[in-house]
């Protein structure tokens, strides 16, 4: 209930920004946007062997909890996925790119960590 809150507050507060027109996406963006789903993708089929397993492993994404349901991770990680779409469709082009390799970085090191920590997944 309080992530809702502090979406429906950030909305609001953010209302102002949706007057502008964003601006377009070029083909950079767009590689940039579909990795780091991608990332967010490998992220949750971790995520889920984890609150598959809650005496093996804990979770390190405070939002989540050390032991995760299901039901909030396949809550959680989508609404991830069209937020960071909607942040990133909105920021101006000067923010965008680097919030983008940020993003990707961060997802790509939680990736590794929990690889590392034996969650692996397969296609």
């Amino acid at each position: 209930m309080k992530l809702i809150v502090c979406i429906l507050g950030g909305i609001i507060l953010t209302s102002p920004c949706f007057a502008w027109e964003p601006d377009p996406w070029s083909k950079t963006d767009v590689a940039l946007e579909v990795t780091w789903q991608a990332l967010n993708l490998m992220d949750w089929h971790q995520t889920w062997q984890i609150a598959d397993r809650p005496e093996e492993y804990c979770e390190r994404n405070v939002l989540l909890g050390e032991h995760p349901s299901k039901g909030k991770v396949n809550w959680l990680l989508p609404l991830s996925s069209v937020a960071h779409a909607l942040v990133v469709h909105f920021l101006p082009k000067k923010y965008r790119t680097p919030f983008q390799v940020i993003s990707i970085g961060w997802s790509g090191k939680a990736i590794r960590n929990n690889w590392e920590a034996g969650l692996h997944f397969s296609f």
